[in-house]
């Protein structure tokens, strides 16, 4: 993956509360497939941790996972906007 320091401003910290082993198990996967992903349009996995919290009195896990912010030159959304051709979602 050809990587673009150049362009590099920033990083993003996404927490994931954990509260119970199931989610800890997906938080983990999660963790997992990010690390194996490599494509120039997805940010990379930086780095990540998980972190036992005992505040409220109950056992929680804090999952970290650290992903580089770009400038918007990077990925402009006024270039989609105007490219593409949307269709509203029905629900």
């Amino acid at each position: 993956m050809q990587e673009r320091h150049d362009e590099l401003l920033a990083s993003q910290l996404l927490q994931i509360l954990a509260g119970s082993s199931e989610q800890l198990t997906a938080a983990e996967k999660e963790i997992q497939v990010m690390t194996q992903l490599q494509h120039p349009n997805l940010l990379p996995l930086l780095a990540q941790a998980v972190v036992p919290d005992r505040s409220g009195g109950r056992m929680l896990q804090l999952v970290y996972m650290l992903f580089p912010v770009y400038e918007a030159s990077a990925f402009s959304s006024s270039f989609l906007l105007d490219t593409q051709e949307w269709t509203p979602v029905e629900s």
